[in-house]
Formats: C-alpha cells, sequence, structure tokens
C-alpha cells in the first residue's frame, strides 16, 4: 500500500511540473552572470549579454556577447560577439560566433531518460537527463534539468547552471564556471549562489547596458582560430587573411595591456605565455587601423 502511495505521488509530482506554464528564454536587454575559477588564480567572472537582432539564413537571432567589465558595457574593449540564438518550439538553436552552421543549444521538451544534446565548435555534447524538478524565485516557478554525473542542471527561461553559452560543456579539472544571476532589463529575474568551491563573483547582478552600438564584426570572411585554448606555454592565433603590419593586443580581466606583439604578417601568430599568468585574456586583431576580430583564450 505504501508503495503505490509513492507511486502515485510521484505521478502527481511529475504530472504537476510538465504542466506547468512554459517560461521562454529572454528576447530584450539580457545579462547572464558566470563565476569563474582557474588553478590558483583568484575567482574572476564574465558576463554574456543578450543585445540586438540580426539575420542568418533568412532567419531571425539575438545576438549574445560576452564581456568582462562590472556592468555589461557593449562598447568596451573587452566585448565581443559570441554568436546568437534563436527559439522555436521549447527548443533553442545557434550559431557561433565565426559560422553560419546552426546547432540546437537547448531542447525544453525532453524528459527523463532521454538523451540532451548541445552544439558546440561543430561537435555535439551529450548528456542523459537524470531528473526533472522545479525551482521558485521571487514567486516564479521555473523547471529544473538534472543531468547524470556532471552536477549541471538547466532552467527553463535562463539555460545552464554552467552559463548561458556552456550548456553540457564538462567543467575543467582545474577550474570551474557557474552562473550567478540574470537580469532582464536591469531587472534581476534570478540570483543563486556558484557551485564552485570558493568561487565568487566580484560582478554585480544590474545588467546595467552602455548601450553605444559596436561593429560587428565580420566574423566569416575574417575566421580566426586559436588552440590550444586553454594552454600553459603557447598557442597559434591562425587567420584566414593574410596579414601585413598587423598588431595584436592582449588585455587581462581588468582591461590592462599586457601584452602587445606588431609587425605581424602572413597567417599565423604564435602567443607565448611568458609572463602571462593563468586566467582570461582577450584579445584584438587590427590592421591598418581597423579591428580584424577579437576573441579571448585562457591561459593555464
Amino acid at each position: 500500500m505504501k508503495k503505490l502511495k509513492l507511486i502515485i505521488l510521484l505521478l502527481l509530482l511529475q504530472f504537476s511540473i510538465n504542466a506547468q506554464t512554459y517560461m521562454p528564454m529572454p528576447t530584450t536587454y539580457a545579462v547572464w552572470t558566470i563565476a569563474t575559477t582557474i588553478e590558483n588564480a583568484p575567482a574572476s567572472g564574465y558576463k554574456y549579454g543578450m543585445y540586438g537582432d540580426t539575420m542568418i539564413n533568412n532567419m531571425n537571432y539575438k545576438k549574445i556577447y560576452e564581456n568582462n567589465d562590472s556592468n555589461f558595457n557593449i562598447s568596451s574593449p573587452l566585448t565581443f560577439y559570441s554568436g546568437a540564438i534563436r527559439e522555436l518550439g521549447k527548443t533553442v538553436y545557434w550559431i557561433q560566433s565565426g559560422s553560419n552552421v546552426e546547432g540546437v543549444l537547448y531542447d525544453f521538451n525532453l524528459q527523463v531518460g532521454d538523451t540532451a544534446s548541445s552544439f558546440h565548435n561543430g561537435f555535439v555534447i551529450k548528456n542523459v537527463i537524470s531528473g526533472l524538478s522545479s525551482i521558485v524565485y521571487n514567486g516564479t516557478i521555473y523547471k529544473k534539468w538534472i543531468f547524470q554525473s556532471t552536477g549541471e542542471f538547466w532552467l527553463e527561461g535562463i539555460g545552464s547552471s554552467n552559463g548561458l553559452l556552456n550548456s553540457l560543456i564538462g567543467q575543467a579539472i582545474d577550474g570551474c564556471q557557474s552562473l550567478v544571476c540574470l537580469s532582464i532589463d536591469g531587472i534581476i529575474q534570478y540570483n543563486a549562489s556558484p557551485t564552485c568551491l570558493n568561487a565568487s563573483s566580484q560582478y554585480n547582478c544590474d545588467g546595467v547596458f552602455n548601450t553605444v552600438s559596436v561593429p560587428e564584426i565580420n566574423s566569416k570572411s575574417n575566421n580566426l582560430l586559436l588552440f590550444p585554448n586553454p594552454f600553459s606555454s603557447s598557442a597559434i592565433l591562425k587567420t584566414t587573411i593574410e596579414l601585413n603590419d598587423a598588431k595584436l593586443k592582449v588585455f587581462d580581466i581588468l582591461g590592462q595591456e599586457v601584452l602587445i606583439l606588431g609587425h605581424l604578417k602572413g597567417q599565423e601568430i604564435k602567443i607565448i605565455k611568458g609572463n602571462l599568468n593563468s586566467g582570461n585574456y582577450y584579445y584584438h586583431l587590427t590592421q591598418n587601423g581597423n579591428l580584424v576580430s577579437k576573441g579571448k583564450f585562457i591561459v593555464e
């Protein structure tokens, strides 16, 4: 009898979760703040920001930028275009910067036992959904998908506990990243303690935008590849265009210039760790005073 009651209770709970009103992803100014730790480096963080629309393959997408300022600053030198997302039928699709190939980032139709897939850098990462539940934040109910072994979870309308564009990406052995908060139009919609050990974010969650527009890099024609990333001794930055007297500037998470490489030629640039400490860095590649591309890398 007790076993029957338990089964009925679980079925009712599952029905209640499935019957909840679906919470779609944001469609306006939104900021996801992520806390990070890497080896023995001080805890830091970064932000993903949704700002503006774009048409790709005749479909409308929301542009996503990555930024390392305390308040999301779209015009900052520490801001670069990461990709674009769209949502259809409880599925979130995205196209990464430097590509026009669309892949699934989230599928909020999945049930316990289903295999979730997320598209990253031309590869599909998979994991099995081990549980469904929900959380309540400020009176709003968010359905929660829990994944096998990794500790990661999805929240509808928010995304991964690792950060918006980090779905199903496992944590590094010597590092961690976790979502701290989401704000929409400057109002905090979700706030949580970082899941990373000893992680704390020095960034606030108010989501204030500096709305001065910045030109979007033509990443299709100026596609760059940096490998390996992360790296411990050196990395190669490879471009599809021929460089002639180009300049590469590297910034730390505080926006300070820490490395400048000038008079660059050809299609490959070697970046040596040298005196760079472990942590996150951003780079700008310019030629004839014009921005060719910008991005980030991690030094181990």
